[in-house]
């Protein structure tokens, strides 16, 4: 069976479970899609084409019916309420979670279903350039069932199979979280430019072009990110005179270590 032939429940349409339909659809639009959300309109406000996909606002308008995989698009805090509904409508489906630290002994224990697969994946997912990690036990997935996983989360960006489950937070806490991080540095080095002198509006373009060529670079090279930084940074230049204070004590190092550190450890607490 492929993704094209299959029957895909979506329970919760935000942010991120409307950016994964709006993939599936742009690549297979003939996909037959039913999306659950309590908020209906805002979630058909977030879909490129709401005229393909069946809202529905509970759980309950599609009880009894049966779906080949469901994706688990809603807060890790809901699933506890949630999880009895839900597991009447994925017994026979693969079931996708991208609810942050929900481990899969849980998600198969409240769901009474062995056939779960964790991941995360990030907001690019939104242009198709998301980075989105999965785990499932191999014994309980099939070889069809990995590449059906793929396939559908390869409509929104690049995927990245892993063999601890452990490592999921981890990644959670870089590929995941990374984007808050990286728009975090965007808006304080905007804000930077203004203090120097710059207008706003022109201090947005430099830096929105400065990280979108910087990562064009970074994913088109095989250098590592040490050896881009020295090539940057000529021989008392100015880069150099930045890096100085950056690199002060480590305190970039340090800084960022501990930023990490903090969503990891949430991660786990999100999972406990």
């Amino acid at each position: 069976m492929t993704l094209a032939s299959s029957r895909l429940l979506f329970v919760g349409c935000g942010n991120m479970g409307a950016a994964i339909i709006n993939g599936i659809i742009a690549q297979y639009p003939d996909a037959e899609i039913v999306g659950v959300d309590p908020t209906v309109d805002r979630a058909r406000s977030l879909l490129k084409r709401p005229d393909r996909v069946m809202l529905c606002q509970s759980l309950d308008d599609v009880k009894g019916e049966r779906f080949d995989i469901a994706v688990l698009a809603i807060k890790p805090q809901m699933f506890a309420q949630a999880a009895d509904e839900i597991a009447h409508l994925t017994g026979q489906a693969v079931t996708i979670s991208i609810m942050a630290g929900l481990k899969t002994t849980t998600l198969r224990q409240k769901l009474e279903s062995d056939r779960v697969v964790r991941t995360m994946p990030n907001l690019a997912a939104e242009i198709g350039d998301a980075m989105t990690v999965c785990f499932a036990e191999p014994r309980f997935i099939s070889e069809e069932d990995r590449v059906r996983v793929t396939e559908l989360l390869e409509c929104i960006g690049s995927v990245e199979w892993l063999s601890n489950e452990a490592d999921i937070d981890k990644a959670t806490a870089i590929s995941g979280s990374g984007p808050g991080f990286v728009f975090a540095i965007a808006e304080t080095l905007i804000d930077a430019a203004v203090a120097e002198g710059l207008e706003p509006e022109v201090a947005d373009r430099l830096v929105r072009q400065m990280l979108l060529g910087s990562a064009k670079l970074f994913a088109a090279t095989r250098k590592s990110a040490t050896e881009l930084k020295v090539a940057v940074a000529s021989p008392k230049g100015t880069t150099e005179a930045g890096l100085s204070v950056l690199e002060n004590e480590k305190a970039l190092a340090r800084l960022m270590s501990q930023t990490v550190k903090a969503a990891h450890t949430r991660a786990r607490e999100l999972g406990d």
